[in-house]
């Protein structure tokens, strides 16, 4: 799904808020994949979640970092978990804009056809990566037809109060994980490099 054409005065979350996709992932109908077992020591499976920074609201699909106040162990092992996830998200756009240098610098066309330009790239981009990834060309022929690259429309401002009961527990399920069996040997390490990640 690709939203393009929002002002740069907007935020990211209302952005977001305000795009078809954001509607459906706040009112859980994506039809994501159901909650998985990640481990066998976990007894509570867990759902299939997006990466945003504190920009976004949290919920049960879409994690955000815990706020720098009172950060234990645990929610400084949580951050840096998702700020590592987050970066390699970014780094897609870092990668668009290196294979279509045009984004290095400014559009030279009116704003309309801006909005057209940045909508084909991100098409061919995600073509390319399949291709290099040798992924075949039946999956972009099956997201095409799925309308996976269509733009999404604009909907009415979403009633966002504040973070879910579920969307909390969500998050301390991962926040718990990270610090027991999903632990990995850098993230200690990289939480004193990086401190009070956000």
């Amino acid at each position: 799904m690709i939203d393009v054409g929002s002002y740069g005065k907007n935020s990211n979350g209302g952005i977001l808020e305000h795009s078809q996709y954001g509607k459906l992932l706040y009112q859980n109908k994506l039809n994501l994949r159901e909650r998985k077992h990640v481990n066998e020591n976990i007894q509570d499976p867990l759902p299939f979640v997006f990466v945003g920074d504190k920009a976004f609201q949290l919920s049960e699909h879409l994690m955000k970092s815990y706020p720098r106040r009172d950060l234990d162990i645990q929610k400084r092992r949580y951050n840096y978990r998702l700020s590592s996830a987050r970066q390699a998200v970014e780094c897609i756009f870092g990668i668009l804009a290196a294979k279509f240098r045009k984004f290095e610098t400014s559009i030279g066309v009116f704003p309309e056809k801006v909005d057209k330009i940045i909508l084909a790239a991100c098409v061919l981009h995600n073509m390319i990566r399949v291709e290099e990834c040798s992924y075949g060309e039946k999956q972009i022929q099956d997201s095409m037809k799925a309308g996976a690259f269509e733009p999404l429309q604009n909907v009415r401002r979403l009633n966002t109060n504040q973070s879910s009961r579920i969307a909390r527990a969500v998050r301390k399920q991962f926040c718990n994980y990270f610090s027991g069996v999903g632990a990995v040997e850098w993230q200690d390490a990289g939480i004193q490099s990086n401190d009070c990640i956000e």
